[in-house]
């Protein structure tokens, strides 16, 4: 996994989407959330045993804004669709193909190297 440290990134963008689809076009190998890539299904996850790892994604807001009933209710929105994709958004190491998080023992990867196959 050295090597994978002195990569240089020639290729950005802001989107998961696009980097999915630049990755799918052959661009290279990208780093991908695991949800969007195992449902492209023609994509390889690289290294799957050596090199996975979890995401944080912060939904950030003014402390004052938190206490109207608005931004609250838009919260406690997020919370529930994520727990509720959860199965979804956590993907085994191995397979490439989403595993229940609840079940899993150990917290799922969310990220992980993916390539268009050769």
């Amino acid at each position: 996994m050295r090597h994978l440290l002195r990569m240089h990134q020639s290729i950005g963008a802001r989107s998961s989407m696009v980097h999915v689809e630049l990755t799918r076009s052959g661009a290279g190998i990208g780093l991908l959330p695991c949800y969007l890539a195992d449902r492209a299904g023609d994509l390889v996850r690289l290294f799957p045993e050596e090199f996975a790892f979890r995401a944080s994604y912060w939904a950030v807001s003014r402390p004052d804004l938190l206490k109207r009933p608005a931004v609250k209710a838009v919260m406690d929105a997020l919370r529930a669709a994520v727990e509720d994709m959860k199965d979804q958004l956590a993907a085994s190491a191995g397979t490439g193909r989403a595993r229940p998080a609840a079940s899993a023992g150990v917290r799922a990867p969310t990220h992980s190297l993916a390539s268009a196959p050769s």
